[in-house]
């Protein structure tokens, strides 16, 4: 026993030291860092990259608020679409609005509107660039914001990275922004009778924003109709609506379209099968790669089948592939069911959008722009970013 006791005294001496000399070898080694200038480094990295991050975001937002505004000006006629300096104001109005120092500069208001907006440069070829190309043959305005500090200077000056870079020369970035927005007439704007509810519309806006004319199997989203799908989880609505659930079918035309103007309730059919219309034009856009747009609810009521839906946004849709309906077994010679009626294989993965020979009923596609609100109705058009 003694011969343990004198062995672990020294132990527990060493492995003090041994943690002291460790504090003193990480002092040592931060000390080095920090004159070699590499945490320093790491440090100019992380704050001027944030900055820069930061005001690419304000610029976004800026933006698109700008051109909204422009294109439901445009949209109505209104008089702040009278003239190119009436849009330029308008636009620097939304911009400056959306700046945390309440200052952006509008480097650029373009389009197509006769007498009203000049057509666009070319484009910078980076990040400061719209999405896609120019819509053709409709309206649209663009809108392109650059950095401007409240002190008139138009270059986003370093925090760090002109100390470590030793006045080499280097004062900073001028950082931009775009935006694109068009107006649709109601023979343009396809509405098509299926409602998706507030928590569908949440999924398919959320991830990175997609180029509608690239689209990838990654930017594939599914949205479900009942049977098989519950209600949105939080606060029933106030004024005795109840919370979204699964989509639901409208009551639409021969097309299986809802026409502008729009009220914000629509009746439909809860928890009914697919009309042949509606999956014959959802076949047709999928065939054609067209977007249409997705009425988006949030709140229901009504007795069973019959509901009203609160509507609050569009969702413009690329559609990709359904499965609408009852699937009959598998077939060894077609195991995904590309032959019934009631499927239609995603043409962008190439399977079946949702389980086959199940109770799930599905439909597949892209977001092809953010969510367009209510609010933004203009007469009897549809205002809508476009890149």
């Amino acid at each position: 026993m003694p011969e343990l006791t004198a062995v672990a005294g020294p132990a527990r001496g060493r492995r003090w030291l041994a943690r002291r000399d460790d504090r003193g070898a990480v002092a040592t080694v931060v000390a080095i860092l920090l004159a070699g200038g590499v945490l320093l480094g790491f440090l100019a990295l992380v704050v001027d990259v944030g900055q820069i991050y930061v005001e690419r975001e304000e610029l976004q937002t800026g933006a698109d608020a700008a051109v909204l505004a422009v294109a439901k000006a445009c949209a109505t006629a209104a008089p702040a679409c009278s003239s190119g300096p009436a849009v330029r104001a308008l636009a620097q109005s939304y911009a400056d609005a959306n700046s945390a120092d309440g200052r952006s500069r509008v480097a650029e208001v373009c389009g197509r509107l006769a007498n009203r907006l000049d057509p666009c440069g070319p484009d910078a070829g980076n990040l400061t660039d719209c999405l896609g190309a120019e819509p053709p043959s409709v309206p649209f305005v663009q809108v392109r914001l650059a950095t401007e500090l409240s002190d008139g200077t138009l270059v986003l000056p370093p925090v760090f990275a002109q100390t470590m870079a030793g006045n080499s020369g280097y004062d900073g970035t001028a950082v931009g922004a775009c935006a694109r927005a068009t107006w649709q007439v109601p023979a343009r704007s396809a509405i098509v009778g299926l409602t998706i509810s507030t928590c569908e519309g949440q999924d398919l806006a959320r991830g990175r924003r997609v180029d509608p004319d690239d689209p990838q199997p990654r930017d594939e989203r599914v949205v479900f109709t009942a049977p098989g799908r519950g209600q949105c989880v939080g606060a029933p609505p106030a004024d005795g609506w109840l919370r979204p659930g699964p989509a639901g079918w409208l009551d639409a035309d021969a097309s299986c379209e809802v026409h502008l103007p729009l009220s914000k309730q629509l009746n439909g059919r809860d928890s009914a099968p697919a009309p042949a219309n509606c999956e014959t034009r959802l076949r047709q856009a999928a065939a054609a790669h067209e977007t249409v747009y997705l009425p988006v609810y949030d709140g229901q009521r009504g007795a069973f089948p019959d509901r009203a839906y609160r509507i609050t946004a569009f969702a413009p849709f690329l559609v990709t592939g359904f499965v609408l309906g009852p699937t009959v077994a598998a077939d060894p010679a077609d195991p995904a069911n590309a032959a019934d009626p009631d499927v239609l294989l995603s043409w962008l993965s190439s399977g079946p959008p949702c389980a086959l020979n199940s109770e799930e009923r599905c439909l597949s596609g892209v977001l092809a722009g953010p969510l367009v609100p209510v609010s933004t109705l203009a007469g009897n058009s549809l205002v809508t970013l476009i890149g």
